[in-house]
């Protein structure tokens, strides 16, 4: 009599929302045209997963949230609306969960509590599974050797494989340079990509070959936007709309194709590669500037 008493008590009690274990999601802006905040906020789907479960408990590819709540990451009004439009742009990787929160007396609709957020080394479409990698300390004397620790996100699969290649993924030396020493991190970094097969006198193995690579998102990543401007293009900074005296130098061609970004030094500016350099050298051989009227 008292274990149905118990039962019908607890029977009676009204659902709560239990959320889902942290997990890591892409993210994408909501482009429908309707009322906020039924509409205007993100999509979100688990990675490496067929179907996501929502804030409402039903599963599809991709669930609902009408707002992001950043608050776990301290960042500043100014920084969480930099992440918010990196996330809007595909370009955050988020690990957290799919909550619901009253809406006024709108709706009750999901919300994603972030815990981490990875950014995108580059715009480089992704394509493949995603992985957290980061190097073992194994050490071999034929190839191939498994010194790299492959762990599938969002499932319990960890194996060793051959290595890494970051080269598909166009990004900058600074952050190749910070994805390699944060491969020597247990926490390593996240990336996409594709594996390939591996023999040598070792045996056999696979490489993986990143389409995209991730470095954590924190309050101090939130840096400065870079603007493009002068009469010629030729300006970066972090102003927009720079206004420069309109005098054509050969040099200035160089830069339609360049990166204009955040340097090493935290100051916007344009990325020195190679083909650059090689760039500019050439046009300081040419004829002086040409005044535009």
């Amino acid at each position: 009599m008292l274990i149905r008493t118990l039962f019908f008590l607890f029977a009676c009690l009204p659902a709560l929302s239990q959320a889902a274990d942290p997990a890591y999601f892409s993210v994408r802006a909501d482009f429908r045209k309707c009322m906020s905040p039924i509409c205007g906020g993100v999509f979100v789907n688990e990675v490496n997963k067929a179907f996501t479960r929502c804030a409402d408990k039903h599963r599809d590819k991709a669930c609902y949230a009408a707002e992001i709540d950043w608050s776990a990451l301290n960042l500043t009004a100014e920084q969480a609306a930099a992440a918010q439009s990196l996330a809007g742009n595909g370009q955050l990787l988020l690990r957290g969960q799919l909550q619901t929160k009253q809406f006024g007396d709108i709706a009750k609709l999901g919300v994603f509590v972030v815990s981490e957020a990875w950014e995108a080394a580059t715009n480089t479409p992704t394509t493949g599974p995603y992985f957290r990698i980061h190097l073992n300390g194994i050490r071999c004397i034929a190839a191939p050797c498994n010194s790299v620790d492959e762990e599938k996100l969002n499932t319990n699969i960890t194996r060793g494989i051959d290595g890494i290649n970051l080269d598909k993924v166009g990004a900058n030396e600074t952050k190749l340079t910070a994805a390699s020493e944060r491969l020597s991190t247990t926490e390593g970094i996240l990336v996409t990509g594709r594996h390939k097969p591996v023999t040598g006198p070792g045996g056999k193995s696979v490489s993986l070959t990143a389409s995209q690579f991730y470095l954590p998102f924190t309050a101090s990543s939130v840096v400065k936007q870079c603007h493009v401007g002068g009469c010629s293009s030729e300006v970066c900074s972090d102003k927009p709309g720079v206004v420069s005296a309109c005098v054509f130098k050969p040099e200035y061609g160089c830069y339609g194709t360049a990166s204009c970004e955040v340097q090493a030094d935290g100051n916007c500016g344009w990325t020195p590669t190679k083909e650059l350099t090689s760039c500019l050298d050439n046009a300081k051989q040419l004829p002086g500037g040409l005044s535009i009227k």
